[in-house]
């Protein structure tokens, strides 16, 4: 279970709530939008503030406003605050982020996977190590996001790069003054989705998110809570047994969810062989659906599905390079295909939607365009599949706000929220003053420090 809240009455509640504020808002927030929403009185907020900016974890700056009275002041994070960084793990791909206490990642690298597990480990070891020597015990927490189950003891399942096991626990015993986390990459786009004022299911009491990225996953929010069950490996929906009879899946089971939903469905009903990467496949088998609104109607039979591709911006959804698409168009077969997969999600979602009764569900991934291509097929499957006092009340269907940002966003909320705790805040306020660490900048450069 993810769990966002602090249990403990302390000094420090009101500061810990105004940070939390600041990672879950806008980035230009006001002391007048802090103390209206938290229903601080001025004095207790200036009193705050000033602890805040001592302990150097805030700054204000006036700014201009046209109404009469005192300048507004806005509060942003100091440059000499805490740091949280995020390890996001894809298919392909790894990349680092740093985020200050308002929650904004900063991309600092990305990288291509090695084909070896000890070289990946090493490579992040190696990362952290030369982000901690930089900014110290400024550095107070770190969440690895992996597309994969997540089992206690820093251990990943992630068969998408051909490991069975990945263990990510030397990163801890490398740096044993911080915590380390591993989770699963949609428990924490959810966490965004759910706690960003922003996010798609913000304000909802039970939030179902399903994402179609590298494969079928998804998490569940209850009252603001990640509902993970009691090894944190939970909420593999994706592997739920909606799928073909007796299909083999990945992960060992069969019938799994993602055998009728996934890219390595999607290249079955296509006569494709298994894609390298699914999450490109789906990605650009997608845009050949969409590249052409004209013939969309003719491939899909539906009529919403060819009004919300022929309205969308020009260009959006231009074919990437090294595609998948064939040479000749759209192929033949390619809008039964679609429509199977959307199909699937829809008898999915309806199951999910009858156990966990949500009153938010939140599309992400390939999982947005499969509805927006075929929709008609999505929803009367999604309907039918209800329970009728589900369909008296349906759950509202939205689109993920964050998309892959929400991992990096995520982890960088439950980094923060694991680290800022009393226990840390009373130990900052003993140490800062003696401490002298160099700034956190956007691209990771200390101030005063040269490129090499």
């Amino acid at each position: 279970m993810i769990d966002t809240a602090y249990s403990r009455p302390s000094r420090w509640d009101s500061a810990l709530s105004l940070l939390r504020y600041l990672r879950t808002h806008e980035a230009e927030t006001t002391r007048t939008d802090i103390m209206s929403e938290l229903g601080l009185s001025s004095s207790t907020m200036t009193d705050i503030c000033a602890r805040l900016r001592d302990l150097a974890m805030i700054t204000e700056e006036s700014i201009h406003s046209p109404r009469r009275g005192r300048p507004s002041l806005m509060v942003r994070p100091h440059p000499h605050g805490p740091v949280v960084g995020v390890i996001d793990v894809s298919h392909t791909h790894w990349r680092f982020a740093l985020a200050q206490v308002d929650g904004t990642t900063h991309i600092q690298q990305v990288e291509h996977i090695p084909d070896r597990r000890s070289d990946f480990i090493q490579r992040l070891i190696d990362t952290l190590h030369h982000t901690g020597e930089r900014y110290g015990d400024r550095l107070i927490s770190v969440v690895v996001s992996v597309r994969s189950t997540v089992s206690a003891n820093y251990r990943a399942h992630p068969v998408f790069l051909g490991w069975e096991d990945l263990d990510f626990s030397a990163l801890a015993d490398h740096m044993p003054h911080i915590k380390i986390r591993v989770e699963n990459n949609a428990s924490l786009s959810a966490l965004a989705e759910c706690h960003h004022v922003r996010g798609a299911g913000y304000g909802g009491a039970g939030v179902l998110l399903i994402e179609l990225t590298t494969s079928l996953g998804g998490a569940f929010v209850s009252r603001g809570t990640v509902l993970d069950g009691a090894t944190g490996s939970g909420s593999e929906f994706g592997h739920m047994p909606f799928g073909r009879p007796g299909a083999a899946c990945r992960c060992g089971a069969v019938s799994c969810w993602a055998t009728v939903a996934d890219g390595y469905a999607l290249a079955r009903l296509l006569g494709d062989d298994d894609p390298t990467d699914p999450e490109s496949y789906i990605h650009d088998v997608f845009d050949e659906c969409l590249t052409d609104p004209g013939k969309l109607h003719s491939l899909v039979h539906d009529h919403d599905a060819h009004v919300t591709a022929f309205t969308a911006p020009a260009g959006h959804y231009a074919p990437r390079e090294g595609t998948y698409a064939s040479a000749s168009g759209q192929r033949q077969g390619l809008g039964d295909a679609v429509q199977s997969i959307a199909r699937g999600l829809g008898q999915g979602v309806a199951g999910l939607a009858n156990a966990l009764a949500p009153d938010v569900i939140v599309l992400g991934g390939q999982a947005i365009t499969a509805r927006r291509i075929a929709s008609t097929t999505f929803h009367d499957t999604l309907t039918t599949g209800l329970m009728q006092i589900r369909r008296e009340s349906p759950p509202r269907i939205v689109n993920a706000q964050f998309g892959a940002e929400g991992y990096l966003r995520g982890g960088a909320l439950l980094a923060f929220d694991d680290a800022l705790t009393p226990r840390l805040m009373d130990r900052w306020c003993h140490r800062y003053e003696q401490s002298r660490q160099p700034a956190f900048t956007a691209r990771g450069v200390p101030h005063g420090s040269r490129h090499h």
